[in-house]
């Protein structure tokens, strides 16, 4: 589900199923990672991250999509993506997580547009995280397209990696997904890096939901991985909705594969291309997200001490 079609040999899509209440609530305890009521943000539990991933050439990366972020000294002052705005603090007691990102102007349609990211990641877990749930309200959502034809995305999302299969990371995203054109959907994608710098990754499998989100209306989002049988579970509840449940497989690893510890609560944002056209100027349209998170639980063995 980025912008970089999917590699046919490697899609493993499992089939997707509602189910009454979610898979991780029902089989596994969960305890609590921050609540975020004591109103600050805990450094001992969480680091800040924010950057810009670089636009690249999709004929030169085979189908997959670029995951490389730009340095500053690096970037085209006309092509490159570009956080204008960023907040991390605590809000009511939720996490903010605001993001405005202004894209570029490349003029070759083969060159995708670069990603904005805006990130708590965990940093004290005892164990590797199976389970990570959330609660996400957005709260802002606008995605400028380039005219009639240039879609823009934003994506408010947990982030999981699953494993190191000694090729690079396996890694899976449940998110509330707006694009320019579209309806507002609920997106999981489970995706592999091609390097141990996950530089480049492609998508192995995704899954849209059948229901939808709302602005302001808190969703519940969790991400069980399913090692032994090879697949995530993808759960949302909320919003006045019915509980939903589905499943994306991927190649069984070998057997030295090792977990990556590697957790987050995000916002991304994907800007489209638009350069000059019929006498029309290039122009740098925006995406801005503002969404909230609160009660982030995890399985019982990966919760830090007190």
């Amino acid at each position: 589900m980025h912008f970089g079609p999917l590699r046919g040999a490697l899609l493993l899509m499992a089939v997707g199923m509602v189910a009454a209440t979610p898979f991780s609530a029902a089989a596994q305890v969960l305890s609590t990672y921050d609540d975020f009521n004591s109103g600050r943000l805990d450094g001992r539990r969480w680091h800040g991250v924010e950057e810009a991933i670089e636009y690249a050439n999709l004929v030169g990366i085979s189908g997959g999509w670029s995951n490389q972020p730009e340095g500053q000294w690096t970037r085209d002052p006309d092509f490159s993506t570009v956080n204008t705005a960023v907040q991390r603090r605590i809000v009511g007691e939720q996490l903010q997580l605001r993001l405005n990102t202004a894209g570029g102007s490349h003029p070759d349609p083969d060159v995708s547009p670069g990603h904005g990211r805006v990130a708590l990641r965990m940093r004290n877990v005892a164990q590797p995280v199976t389970i990570l749930q959330s609660q996400v309200t957005m709260i802002e959502a606008e995605t400028q397209p380039c005219r009639t034809t240039g879609q823009s995305r934003g994506r408010a999302q947990l982030f999981t990696r699953l494993f190191n299969d000694g090729s690079g990371d396996l890694f899976a995203t449940l998110s509330l997904q707006r694009r320019s054109f579209d309806t507002d959907r609920i997106v999981a994608v489970v995706s592999k890096c091609r390097d141990q710098g996950c530089t480049i990754a492609d998508d192995l499998g995704s899954v849209v939901f059948t229901r939808r989100w709302t602005l302001g209306l808190a969703q519940t989002l969790t991400i069980t991985h399913q090692a032994g049988s090879n697949r995530v579970a993808f759960s949302v509840i909320g919003g006045g909705l019915t509980a939903e449940t589905r499943y994306v497989s991927y190649p069984p690893p070998p057997s030295r594969a090792e977990s990556a510890r590697h957790y987050e609560l995000r916002l991304e944002t994907t800007p489209a291309n638009c350069p000059a056209a019929g006498g029309t100027p290039s122009q740098r349209v925006e995406v801005t997200l503002d969404a909230r998170f609160d009660n982030v639980r995890v399985n019982a063995a990966a919760a830090p001490a007190p």
